[in-house]
């Protein structure tokens, strides 16, 4: 049992790393296609962003 919560802390140290260094300051944030979104959005908010990344994609 404990070999198996500290395999859990590391990858939870991970993926911890990889939000501070893709500038995650905290949660919830959301990244779509490289794009960050910070904050509790409207769906609008999500809308507009995947719809400009699909525009940029030739979608």
């Amino acid at each position: 049992m404990a070999l198996c919560h500290l395999a859990a802390a590391a990858i939870v140290k991970a993926d911890f790393n990889d939000g501070i260094a893709a500038g995650v300051s905290g949660p919830p944030s959301f990244f779509i296609n490289g794009r960050k979104v910070e904050g509790a959005q409207p769906f609008d908010e999500f809308k507009t962003v995947i719809d400009q990344e699909l525009a940029a994609a030739g979608g």
